[in-house]
């Protein structure tokens, strides 16, 4: 009879589901703060003890399965649209096969590599499954740098935006900044930081930005209100949603949505005019 401790079996199903949701919001470009991450994989993990214990022969298992993975999507993705939201719950549900396939392939033949004293006939399972928790833990910080050298590598790529507000059209170029993760507080969506040199362009704007009637007055009572985090340092912009917005490829022109707020301290950013977050091109195919 095989003995496997709950605490054991909830790891080993915690640190699989950590790995999957994280690879899943970087694959899906979800912007997920670790505390969420962390949250979602407990979920699973729980749910993987509550499985073995009580549903593993029961019908009810399949309701049961569907609910906590909508759960686990909504804890991560938070409120983005139904399409990501969607395309989130395939990468996870294709991530959680994948790693546990390779969980299960090194669980079978990890006792070729532990010596004889380690596996003894008490415990043997449980510790194989706590070499691996402990295996899968490190190898998400490893991965964490890797991708981390990756996405810094594709920040340096600029990104050709059209524009328009109230009939007025525009084209920029924006620097994709994997570090900019500013969010409208009103709907969510992903943040253009946009330099006033190149936002006057778009908008008339007041000599003194700052004078908050003025500038409605000149952007139509549309302005948005919009917290921004650089370093340690936060500030508040102010903003319009534009009324479309495009990305310019080659043939390519696909309409994004976000958010443009305006930094009247910064000329530009590094020889461009605006900083895009790859989150707001992320629907793009």
């Amino acid at each position: 009879m095989t003995t496997i401790y709950i605490d054991v079996y909830f790891l080993i199903n915690f640190t699989v589901d950590l790995l999957a949701i994280y690879f899943s919001a970087v694959f899906s470009k979800i912007r997920c703060s670790m505390t969420r991450i962390l949250i979602a994989s407990i979920i699973g993990g729980c749910y993987a003890v509550l499985f073995i214990l009580f549903l593993e022969s029961s019908l009810i298992m399949y309701p049961i399965s569907v609910v906590i993975l909508i759960l686990i999507v909504l804890t991560v993705t938070g409120r983005i649209s139904l399409y990501r939201k969607i395309k989130y719950a395939v990468s996870f549900v294709l991530f959680q096969l994948i790693i546990g396939g390779i969980v299960y392939f090194g669980y079978c033949n990890l006792s070729r590599v532990l010596s004889k004293e380690t596996i003894d006939s008490i415990g043997a399972n449980n510790k194989k499954l706590l070499v691996l928790a402990i295996l899968i833990l490190m190898a998400i910080g490893v991965i964490k740098i890797v991708l981390s050298l990756f996405l810094n590598v594709k920040s340096e790529v600029y990104a050709t935006i059209e524009l328009n507000f109230d009939g007025v059209n525009i084209k920029t170029d924006a620097l994709i900044d994997s570090g900019n993760l500013a969010q409208d507080p009103f709907d969510r969506a992903p943040v253009m930081i946009i330099c006033i040199k190149e936002a006057r362009k778009l908008v008339k704007l007041p000599e003194n930005i700052e004078d908050y009637d003025k500038l409605m007055t000149c952007l139509k009572n549309r302005v948005r209100v919009i917290p921004i985090t650089q370093g340690n340092r936060k500030r508040i912009l102010y903003g319009i949603k534009p009324d479309s917005a495009f990305y310019l490829k080659g043939n390519k022109r696909e309409e994004i949505h976000m958010t443009l707020a305006i930094d009247a301290e910064e000329s530009d950013f590094g020889g461009y005019a605006a900083l895009i977050p790859l989150a707001a091109l992320e629907d793009i195919r």
